[in-house]
């Protein structure tokens, strides 16, 4: 998807990204749904953000959460209304952050379970035997670790929810024709390696059965680094993780409002939203499009009568299925590009960026988003029969499997029917 992303933004250089893209290569009506399908879920990953970034703030205080979340929401803004140039240094030094503390509890679980540390024996691939790196989910034996396993990747979307945003601000990128393939790259890289040696030095740190994992917490108290440092007598690990995870949490938030406010940009400028949204500041940042964002970021308040966790996963509900409906945009407007040059007799080594890798797999990469997506709505389904019951759950089952999907449909069967239509029915003039 990312290499995708990268070969028709490599082309089409625009603030908007693959909602433009979808405009030109497949259909107005499209571009139109996507668009404010992005916006929608733009709007709602911020206080989901802002919320995630409260839980992890309690793990050091007791203050309100009313206070944590109005300051998170001024330094927001004022990030966002600043130079774009402002918002790469500081996502730069939150990159760098997180990508020391990928190594650092990388080299760390591999010198704790070589028996590196006094007193703690050495463990090998012990718990890849016993109990297995695979839970059992629904059913048992082969198919329950394989439904397990799955389960897991259909929640897996929301953390990797803006890997696609990159090229948003394509037309405000310098040289964007090389430095948004380098992006791409670099992404891809980075999730990858980084992913990988993690999830490998997890399974050989902590059980896959040990009950601390399922915590409710939401701090870095559940995350397998921080037991398997704690067990080892290190006290100083879970902070460290902690305050590492809070700048990434409030680095997704900035991300979260840069791709939705460009994308309501530049909805105003086909006449897709109202004209009120083309202001921009002097130095190009669509300031009403930041002050629209804002109003929603005060649904973050929510957290403040309810369970911060609890506000957090109404949001994540709200705002996987929206990405699963980009993703599987983007895959889209890759094979359109493709098919127009196949039809023009034009080689895709021709195009400014261009990978052999999505010449082959771009039919799976769609694919692959549509079984998510229906795996995903299996998922909620099912849970929602067995835990229909619960109080809490009725919220969260309004919240991700009857408001979110719904909200989704709606966008996207207006934005078809009507564009398909007239065009010029959803024109603000």
């Amino acid at each position: 998807m990312q290499f995708a992303l990268g070969e028709v933004s490599a082309l089409l250089p625009v603030t908007g990204s693959f909602v433009r893209h979808a405009e030109i290569l497949v259909d107005p009506a499209l571009g139109f749904a996507v668009g404010w399908n992005v916006v929608y879920g733009c709007f709602i990953s911020v206080p989901s953000e802002i919320s995630a970034s409260v839980v992890l703030i309690q793990y050091w205080t007791d203050i309100s959460a009313a206070v944590w979340v109005t300051l998170l929401i001024v330094v927001s803004v004022a990030v966002a209304i600043s130079f774009i140039r402002v918002y790469g240094e500081i996502e730069f030094i939150f990159a760098i952050l997180k990508i020391l503390l990928v190594i650092f509890v990388v080299i760390l679980g591999l010198v704790i379970d070589l028996g590196g540390v006094p007193g703690v024996p050495r463990r090998g691939f012990h718990y890849w035997k016993d109990p297995g790196p695979f839970v059992e989910y629904i059913a048992t034996g082969s198919l329950g670790r394989f439904l397990g396993f799955w389960a897991v990747m259909t929640n897996a979307v929301y953390s990797f929810a803006g890997v696609e945003s990159l090229a948003m601000a394509a037309a405000e990128t310098k040289n964007p024709r090389q430095n948004i393939p380098k992006a791409c790259k670099r992404v891809f890289a980075r999730v990858s390696i980084f992913y990988l040696a993690a999830v490998l030095v997890v399974g050989m740190l902590v059980s896959s059965a040990d009950e601390r994992l399922g915590s409710d917490s939401g701090t870095a108290a559940t995350s397998p680094f921080v037991i398997a440092a704690g067990d080892a007598g290190i006290k100083a690990i879970p902070s460290v993780v902690n305050a590492v995870c809070l700048t990434s949490a409030w680095s997704a938030s900035n991300q979260s409002i840069l791709a939705g406010t460009r994308t309501l940009y530049g909805l105003a400028i086909k006449g897709h939203a109202p004209k009120i949204f083309l202001r921009t500041s002097k130095w190009g940042v669509p300031y009403m499009c930041v002050l629209l964002q804002v109003a929603f970021s005060l649904l973050a308040y929510m957290c403040v009568s309810n369970n911060a966790m609890n506000v957090f996963w109404w949001f994540v509900d709200l705002t996987a299925a929206g990405t699963l409906v980009s993703w599987i945009t983007i895959a889209l407007n890759h094979i359109r590009l493709l098919q127009a040059l196949d039809r023009q007799g034009i080689s895709p080594t021709e195009l400014p960026w261009h990978n052999r890798v999505t010449s082959t797999c771009y039919s799976l990469a769609l694919t692959d988003k549509l079984i998510l997506t229906l795996s995903r709505i299996h998922k909620l389904v099912r849970v929602d029969i067995l835990y229909r019951d619960s109080p809490d759950w009725r919220i969260r089952s309004f919240y991700g499997w009857k408001l979110g999907p719904c909200l989704i449909c709606l966008i996207v069967s207006v934005g078809l029917v009507l564009c398909g239509i007239e065009s010029n029915i959803l024109t603000w003039h």
